[in-house]
């Protein structure tokens, strides 16, 4: 595989990969907190009308409900642990593109930029499917 099509074919569509994977999780994340959020500051006020609207403190159990059944899914899905990692996935590989490209850092003075390179860029998606391996045997466990 020559430069531009390991370049196009492999880096960028992994970055683009874990990008939008970052994106979705960033997303799912704070929708999933403002909810929460929500519904944690609605709870106080909805006590203060439970002696003129008996049903409110149905309302209230839901909240409550609600909130615990939002923090469970966050805590299985994990959104803000795989937003933080995809991001610095992404930020790597653009990191290490750049240095290839400028011939600079640990490429300056290397016999063959373009193997070391393809071994860096490699090592680096190796990594983080090593850590999701890790983290999938620990929470069998």
């Amino acid at each position: 595989m020559d430069t531009d099509t390991y370049l196009e074919k492999r880096i960028e569509d992994q970055i683009n990969w874990y990008s939008q994977k970052s994106k979705y999780n960033q997303n799912r994340y704070k929708a999933f907190k403002i909810a929460t959020i929500l519904l944690s500051v609605s709870i106080p006020f909805c006590t203060g009308l439970v002696e003129q609207m008996e049903w409110m403190r149905f309302i209230i159990g839901g909240m409550g409900v609600a909130i615990a059944a939002i923090e469970g899914i966050q805590s299985l899905y994990k959104f803000k642990d795989h937003w933080l990692q995809y991001r610095f996935t992404a930020e790597a590989l653009i990191r290490e593109k750049l240095l290839f490209q400028t011939l600079a850092g640990p490429y300056a003075e290397a016999e063959d930029p373009f193997k070391r390179f393809v071994a860096r860029a490699e090592e680096i998606m190796a990594g983080e499917q090593t850590q999701w391996k890790e983290l999938a045997a620990s929470e069998e466990k």
